[in-house]
């Protein structure tokens, strides 16, 4: 069972607010950028920021699309801007 407490105050937010290591924003159409992943999650979770950059701060309106690839003897995922 769960208590209900009353006036515990909201802790500032930590103002990544849809903030990524990712240079989403910076983008123009026709531009990538490859990333190295470690394992299989880490490549998933790549290829879902692909599809949800959109929804970050000063990327509406910009769609993306991805890739898994073999360069230079590295296996990466190469994120494009298409939109």
């Amino acid at each position: 069972m769960y208590q209900i407490e009353k006036n515990v105050p909201i802790p500032h937010h930590s103002g990544k607010g849809g903030r990524t290591k990712y240079p989403f924003p910076e983008m123009k159409v026709g531009e990538s950028f490859a990333v190295q992943y470690k394992d299989d999650l880490q490549r998933r979770t790549l290829l879902q920021y692909a599809s949800s950059a959109p929804k970050l701060r000063g990327c509406e309106g910009m769609k993306f699309t991805a890739r898994t690839l073999t360069e230079k003897g590295k296996t990466v995922v190469r994120i494009w801007r298409v939109k």
